[in-house]
């Protein structure tokens, strides 16, 4: 899909969902939660990945309770821009996702605000060991002849429109391969397809966040080829913020209260990662991905735990650095206008 091609689609699915928010019924309760009272408030996000610990532990942690927010927290597997959507109609009051296509959004007008920033670059490029020696890479080798040598490769990754997709294309550009042209980047929805494919040699490798490749690194076919919690893309997206949370802007506006609980939420959760990774990973294994093996798991939550924010909060050259990501125009928007005051940092 060209670059014109993904901005028609951010475009449509933002006005879809600004049609189905102008129909939805005032009395509707996904509309009116998050009141005084203790009221639900319905927070999204993707399926569970490591990318989102940080969420999934304060949902296991119960940290929004403890500072009075009613949270119900579902992951419901679908990408950013589908999240948002959902978020725009009113369906949930908070959603969480990829930082690249939460800025598209509101480049093209939507209702849109960010509340609160939740990691670093976490996904990793991981290639089958076969196809490593087939095309004379190392892991070792310079970052630059790393990704020239993926040229007429198969790479799997999240849907289009995803931020974890841009992101890949991103780094390929970068390194100056075309990516609808010199190698094949496929989409896919669910992660075990991704596995799946990479053990039976559909894909020659797959880009994604900890805890979904590491099945095949486990099982001794495939290896970290690059890895963005490892510092290999550090040229690109050192202290870019990958993932935050969102909320609709006059939703967010009439209740300062609810983003401030989660926030303290989120805050609380990284705080418990960074001072009790051991204790987190338990949590995260047991409540997220009991089915993981421990192997997986500990080479996931490895990586996984250095791409945490202090607080949950947004800071201007996080921002910033993601916003000059890709060589898109981003001049109508800023850092001031885009996070809430009480996330920034």
């Amino acid at each position: 899909m060209t670059m014109t091609a993904r901005k028609v689609l951010v475009r449509a699915t933002i006005a879809a969902a600004l049609a189905l928010a102008t129909t939805a019924c005032a009395g509707d309760p996904a509309g009116s939660a998050g009141g005084s009272g203790g009221d639900p408030v319905t927070f999204i996000t993707a399926a569970p990945t490591l990318g989102y610990a940080t969420t999934q532990v304060m949902k296991s942690k119960d940290f929004a309770t403890a500072n009075g927010l009613n949270l119900n927290y579902q992951a419901s597997g679908s990408s950013s821009t589908t999240l948002i959507s959902a978020t725009l109609s009113g369906q949930a009051q908070f959603g969480a996702g990829g930082f690249a296509t939460i800025l598209d959004a509101i480049n093209a007008g939507s209702d849109l605000v960010v509340v609160a920033c939740t990691s670093l670059t976490t996904p990793s490029l991981v290639l089958r060991k076969d196809v490593a020696t087939r095309i004379g890479a190392s892991p070792s080798d310079p970052v630059q002849n790393r990704i020239s040598a993926l040229k007429g490769l198969t790479i799997a990754t999240t849907q289009e429109g995803s931020a974890t997709n841009q992101l890949l294309r991103q780094i390929v550009s970068h390194y100056g391969l075309n990516p609808d042209r010199d190698l094949r980047i496929v989409g896919v929805q669910d992660p075990s397809a991704v596995v799946g494919g990479v053990k039976q040699g559909q894909f020659d490798g797959g880009y994604y966040s900890p805890g979904v490749l590491e099945q095949n690194i486990a099982d001794g076919e495939a290896e970290i080829y690059a890895s963005g919690p490892n510092g290999d893309f550090d040229e690109l997206f050192k202290d870019a913020v990958f993932s935050g949370v969102f909320a609709k802007r006059s939703w967010a506006d009439q209740h300062p209260t609810q983003v401030d609980q989660l926030l303290k939420a989120l805050g609380q959760a990284q705080d418990f990662i960074d001072q009790h990774p051991a204790e987190a990973g338990k949590v995260l294994k047991n409540d997220w991905f009991p089915k993981l093996d421990q192997n997986v798991f500990d080479i996931a939550w490895k990586s996984a735990q250095k791409s945490g924010i202090p607080g949950a909060k947004c800071t201007r050259t996080g921002v910033e650095k993601a916003m000059q990501l890709g060589g898109k125009n981003y001049s109508k928007i800023n850092y001031d206008k885009i996070v809430v005051k009480q996330a920034q940092a």
